[in-house]
């Protein structure tokens, strides 16, 4: 295993009442060496063995600055004269690192990581890990052709070394969230997660309800679907609640038994069905209903014209949509929702999501991965929703039969915590402070320091967490800049330069 460079070395392993130990170390950094939390760094144990560790705090030792002294200066109008960290004796920074894993290399060259076994030795020169060493240990992929690229590590060394983040591109099986408050970078980043899959042939999909994606989609050759302009849902991919919620005005104990039945009767043989066959069965069952026959005249007439009424107002329902010849290798398509209300949105996505989940498991198309922008909205925690039971099922279950959701919010704290917790790798963007206990969940091994600093973390940086088979330990990291930057829709516009200011 490659010996550290002397630009590597961060600094040496002290020892005191605490350090080292099977479980930490603190190390001195060198005077030009600057490290933030999150930041791995190793220890050789042994010639073909490292301990790898993550920094989660520092503290600068300075006896020219304690109160009593600070407080002389100031009574005396003293500027402070002593020589700095470069070459003072005393000053110094002291940095504490968790140790996360012991990486050994076998005779055939693997990397093999285990959980820490041996004692760092104090003196210990402290440095960067050799590329090798962090991917073993993150869990990240070598092949670069194999791999989804997002970026680099978020290290802040005096001499950084872009370090890349290439995932396991497995990983999108077990589904993905991302989270982060409005201008965070969440909606960057999953463009970029989106350049990455679409390299792997894998169809995209983007349930899109602010025009986020449209720009992407078109950029990399795809298709834009708008509901009710030329994209329709069938009225039998909807539930028996959700069909009667579309006709507010049928809320009589009769009127409502003859759309379940009609309704139930149509969902039983299994086949799509129309608006007008709906409207047939509705007269058929209106017959069956025990009333004197001009009583079921009566009540035919106002459960027909009423339901008639009601489904000609929602244009985003209609014919069967042709998925098979649309879902196809490479292929990018947007779902347009922009300015849809909230209950119309709902039903769009649980419609969509029960037929293309219909299709798959039929393996009539292509296995493929669709992005839930506002995905609170969809799946909210304390409210049922028309789309948050198949949403659930689908994160649950969907790798299975080839099905991915990325699942997309700026508002951890009202969206249902089993669904994401079920996504299996993380992006964890700036977010606001009541926000934070929200995704304490799925945080993984990310530490609290590094977790504090997320609302004031730069655009664009966020941390990454997952599990055993997709992130192995939590990393801070940079988000790449899009291959396609004509397709940033998240930028703002000069307001002032529109106005001539």
């Amino acid at each position: 295993m490659a010996i550290a460079q002397d630009k590597d070395i961060i600094g040496s392993v002290i020892s005191d009442e605490e350090s080292p130990s099977f479980e930490i170390f603190r190390f001195k950094a060198k005077h030009d060496k600057h490290v933030a939390p999150g930041t791995l760094v190793a220890v050789a144990v042994s010639e073909n063995s490292f301990l790898v560790a993550r920094v989660s705090a520092s503290h600068e030792y300075n006896p020219h600055e304690s109160s009593s002294k600070v407080t002389v200066r100031d009574a005396l109008d003293i500027s402070p004269d002593y020589p700095g960290e470069e070459i003072s004796l005393t000053i110094h920074r002291l940095y504490e690192a968790e140790i996360i894993d012991e990486v050994r290399k076998g005779s055939n060259g693997i990397l093999e990581t285990i959980p820490p076994q041996s004692l760092v030795k104090s003196s210990s020169e402290v440095f960067v890990p050799p590329l090798e060493v962090i991917n073993a240990v993150i869990g990240l992929e070598v092949d670069p052709h194999k791999s989804l690229d997002i970026g680099n590590l978020a290290i802040t060394l005096a001499e950084e070394r872009d370090i890349p983040v290439r995932l396991k591109r497995e990983i999108i099986q077990r589904h993905v969230f991302i989270g982060g408050t409005t201008g965070s970078g969440k909606s960057y980043a999953a463009r970029v997660l989106a350049e990455e899959i679409h390299k792997h042939k894998i169809p995209v999909i983007f349930f899109d309800t602010q025009f986020e994606f449209v720009p992407i989609a078109q950029q990399l050759g795809g298709v834009v679907l708008e509901p009710g302009k030329g994209y329709q849902v069938k009225l039998s991919s909807l539930t028996p609640d959700e069909m009667t919620e579309l006709l507010p005005t049928l809320r009589n104990a009769l009127h409502v038994d003859i759309l379940t039945n009609a309704f139930l009767r149509l969902k039983e043989k299994n086949i799509p069905f129309t608006n007008q066959e709906f409207l047939s069965q509705i007269d058929d069952v209106s017959q069956e209903m025990g009333q004197s026959p001009a009583q079921q005249e009566t009540t035919r007439k106002i459960v027909h014209s009423r339901a008639e009424y009601h489904l000609k107002q929602y244009d985003f329902l209609g014919n069967d949509f042709d998925w098979i010849s649309v879902i196809k290798p490479s292929s990018v398509i947007n779902i347009d929702c922009k300015g849809v209300n909230r209950q119309r949105l709902q039903l769009i996505l649980a419609a969509t999501l029960r037929e293309l989940q219909t299709l798959r498991k039929e393996n009539k198309i292509e296995p493929y991965v669709i992005f839930i922008d506002e995905a609170h909205l969809f799946v909210p925690q304390d409210e049922e929703s028309a789309c948050k039971q198949i949403i659930r099922e689908g994160v649950r279950t969907g790798r299975h039969f080839g099905i991915v959701f990325v699942l997309i919010t700026q508002s951890p704290l009202d969206i249902d915590k089993k669904a994401i917790r079920q996504c299996n790798t993380r992006f964890l963007f700036a977010i606001e402070p009541d926000q934070l206990q929200a995704i304490q969940g799925v945080k993984a091994d990310a530490t609290q320091e590094m977790i504090d600093k997320l609302p004031k973390a730069p655009v664009g940086t966020c941390i990454v967490s997952g599990t055993y088979e997709t992130i192995k330990h939590a990393i801070p990291v940079r988000i790449r800049k899009m291959e396609t930057p004509e397709a940033d829709a998240g930028k703002a516009p000069d307001i002032f330069a529109k106005v001539g200011g």
